[in-house]
């Protein structure tokens, strides 16, 4: 007999920033974000970007051989309708993950010896800890660490005056 999953598996919810969108009031009834949070998201991510180059008079004219910032439309898709489809999409995901999870207990992949280790490597996977919290925090810090150096390496790269080479 296969162990039965436990409906309320997710890899989506219970981590430190799922838990900030549910403080701040960004999902819904089924603990899902809504399309509020996708639209936040999308502009979290486009804002400073589009104020930077806006600042760096690049938002409208072409500089550094690249294209005016406003007017890429390859911004847009990555910034803006990447990130909403993601948070949108993460209701078929979370359903997705549940199927694969019933497919393969059902199909026995999981031998009857080893199903009640299964079950209970399914319910430690499925509660928060601070590990995964410091994984999720160290994974943020990486991120901005990364955007942020990411501008300066070009710049010097390009040999811009004034630059540090």
């Amino acid at each position: 007999m296969a162990v039965k999953v436990q409906e309320s598996y997710s890899l989506i919810i219970g981590g430190p920033f799922w838990r900030l969108q549910s403080v701040l009031g960004l999902l819904r009834a089924d603990r899902l974000p809504t399309v509020k949070t996708a639209v936040l998201f999308a502009a979290v991510a486009w804002l400073p970007p589009a104020l930077l180059a806006i600042l760096q008079g690049v938002a409208l004219s072409e500089t550094l051989g690249g294209r005016a910032f406003l007017l890429d439309f390859g911004v847009y898709a990555r910034f803006i309708i990447a990130i909403m489809m993601f948070v949108v999409t993460s209701g078929s995901l979370m359903r997705a993950d549940a199927e694969l999870l019933r497919q393969v207990t059902d199909a026995g992949l999981v031998p009857p010896e080893e199903q009640a280790g299964f079950k209970a490597a399914l319910q430690r996977a499925d509660q928060p800890d601070r590990a995964f919290a410091r994984g999720e925090a160290l994974m943020l810090c990486i991120s901005f660490a990364v955007s942020v150096a990411r501008p300066v390496l070009q710049v010097t790269e390009l040999g811009v005056p004034g630059s540090v080479r």
